[in-house]
């Protein structure tokens, strides 16, 4: 998506940088959702479990209730499929 020149904001890469005791959960949530507010899409990528994932639901819901459009792309093929209720 970056070669395509779209803007990425990856929750999960910026959270690898930071020490996992410098923020607690719920004001990484926040920040998140601070975040996917101001974006046109919500583009989840398909690693395992992210359908079990706390911060994916909690992601794509608030995307739903923004009307932001939430489609899952596949990590190998980058196949992007529309998630339903959008």
């Amino acid at each position: 998506m970056i070669r395509q020149r779209v803007l990425v904001f990856s929750p999960l890469s910026l959270g690898a940088s930071l020490n996992e005791d410098a923020i607690s959960n719920s004001a990484w949530y926040a920040l998140g959702l601070q975040m996917l507010a101001r974006c046109d899409e919500l583009r989840i990528l398909a690693l395992d479990g992210w359908e079990d994932s706390v911060g994916v639901s909690l992601e794509t819901r608030y995307a739903r209730q923004l009307s932001i459009p939430v489609s899952v792309a596949n990590p190998l093929t980058y196949e992007v499929t529309l998630l339903h209720g959008n």
